[in-house]
Parts: C-alpha cells; sequence; structure tokens
C-alpha cells in the first residue's frame, strides 16, 4: 500500500516538475525559433537541453529526494535517457511537422507527452526504485 501512495505522490511531484520543465522548454523553443530565426529542429534541441536541465534539478531535489545518490551510476543513466529523449523529441517533432504538416509547436506538445511519461518510467524502473531507497 506504501509503494501505491509513494508512487502516485512522485508522479505528482514529477509531473509538477515537468510542467516547469516543459513551460521554460516551450519559452526557449519560442525564443530561439521566433526571436532568434533559428530552425525549428535545433531550436528544440536547445530549447530541451534547457528544459532537461531544470528537470534534473527538480526531479533531484524534490520529486525524488528520499533516494540514495550514487553519483556517476545517477548522472550517466540519467544521460542515457536525456539523450534517448532527446532523439523521440527530434524524431517526433520532424515526423509531426514533415510528414503529417503539423505546426512545431503542436509537434512539440505530442513529443513533451510521449517524453514526460516515457522518462518518468525509465528513471522510476532505472534509478529511482526501491533497491535505492533510503531507510527512514
Amino acid at each position: 500500500m506504501f509503494k501505491i501512495i509513494l508512487w502516485h505522490k512522485e508522479l505528482g511531484r514529477y509531473g509538477a516538475a515537468g510542467l516547469v520543465a516543459t513551460v521554460a522548454d516551450f519559452i526557449a523553443l519560442l525564443f530561439f525559433k521566433e526571436v532568434i530565426g533559428i530552425n525549428y529542429l535545433w531550436a528544440a534541441a536547445w530549447a530541451f537541453v534547457i528544459g532537461l536541465t531544470v528537470s534534473y534539478l527538480i526531479s533531484i531535489f524534490y520529486v525524488f529526494d528520499h533516494y540514495e545518490r550514487r553519483h556517476g551510476y545517477l548522472e550517466t543513466v540519467y544521460a542515457l535517457i536525456a539523450v534517448s529523449g532527446l532523439a523521440i523529441n527530434h524524431w517526433t517533432i520532424w515526423l509531426t511537422v514533415e510528414v503529417v504538416g503539423v505546426n512545431y509547436l503542436l509537434a512539440k506538445a505530442l513529443s513533451s507527452v510521449i517524453i514526460g511519461y516515457g522518462s518518468f518510467c525509465a528513471k522510476k524502473i532505472l534509478l529511482f526504485n526501491d533497491k535505492n531507497r533510503i531507510k527512514r
């Protein structure tokens, strides 16, 4: 029962963190694309990195704050999840803009949903599981 409650608490916190990171991501995307004028795929990549940084900091210090921090392992796996997310972001946006014909902001919204759910599951399974929980 405790695991279910904790999982829902973490999911709620992760959702709030994801919302903050997504807002940062979208603001950066608009800035890079509309203000600076760079290609939407490059803009999305740089914006993803900004959103990822925000997400990482919030996840480590707020969402998953009751787990051991095995430095080295944590950063390596987090980086692998991030690179996977960047690839999914790139291909989802490219496919929905170039093939389907959707606006790049809607494509980014779709990509954010896919990556948000997938990265939560990956982080929960690989990083923040019962084996790494701090006993209190």
